[in-house]
């Protein structure tokens, strides 16, 4: 989940749970022998004008220079054209490097 604050909003939405318990309050202290189990769900797809958006950037991406090094089940090197973000929390109106590997990475065989 990758930090507090999302595992708290886990338990909320009954996604993350307590020795099998849905909706347990968040000041619970794990201990020895507790169970957390994460319900993953699919996530749904984005919008026709988000999908389009995502596109077009990985498009552009591609016509100045985004492409694949190296790739292997465990490690992949990409050259990254200059001036995109490479995390896309660096800037939540842009899409980002992050947003384009999908696109031109091989999911990992196992």
């Amino acid at each position: 989940l990758g930090s507090k604050n999302r595992a708290e909003k886990a338990l909320k939405r009954g996604e993350l749970l307590f020795n099998n318990i849905e909706r347990v309050e968040g000041c619970r202290r794990i201990k020895r022998g507790d169970i957390l189990t994460l319900k993953q769900s699919l996530p749904l797809p984005p919008p026709e004008k988000k999908l389009q958006a995502r596109m077009n950037f990985i498009g552009h991406m591609l016509e100045n220079g985004l492409r694949t090094l190296y790739e292997d089940d465990d490690i992949a090197a990409v050259y990254k054209p200059s001036g995109v973000h490479t995390k896309h929390a660096s800037n939540f109106r842009y899409l980002a490097f992050e947003d384009a590997l999908p696109a031109i990475l091989t999911p990992p065989s196992s």
